[in-house]
């Protein structure tokens, strides 16, 4: 058995134009960013995402799938991933908005308050 890990000692508050910063930076380890629908779901998703975790990852990946049919976790992408409704337009968040994020290397987990992931088809359904 393993060390349980506290996701949530790693949740920070910052604005979004500090994640796309880091994102835009050429020697940024920071790859991506996925957004999920809730706070509480930023610290599962992690754990699913951690390697290091106990469980199974047959197991890690079939969940993984499930929230992403469900709309309740979707890659930062650009407009056209956001039109067909793949993906969130990184653009189109403001820099100064809120968010929690967890940096999970190579990529940033996110959670916007007020941003509805199964809504988020094209620009104006914010």
């Amino acid at each position: 058995m393993g060390i349980t890990m506290d996701y949530g000692a790693l949740v920070d508050g910052t604005d979004f134009g500090t994640i796309r910063r880091y994102l835009a930076r050429a020697k940024s380890p920071v790859r991506g960013v996925w957004f999920v629908a809730s706070e509480d779901l930023l610290r599962q998703v992690a754990a699913l995402l951690d390697a290091d975790n106990d469980r199974s990852s047959v197991l890690r990946q079939g969940q993984l799938g499930l929230l992403l049919q469900d709309g309740q976790i979707k890659p930062g992408a650009d407009i056209e991933a956001e039109r067909t409704g793949v993906g969130v337009d990184l653009e189109a968040i403001p820099e100064g908005d809120f968010c929690r994020a967890i940096y999970l290397p190579p990529l940033y987990l996110v959670h916007v308050p007020g941003l509805n992931l199964k809504l988020r088809k094209g620009r104006g359904t914010w």
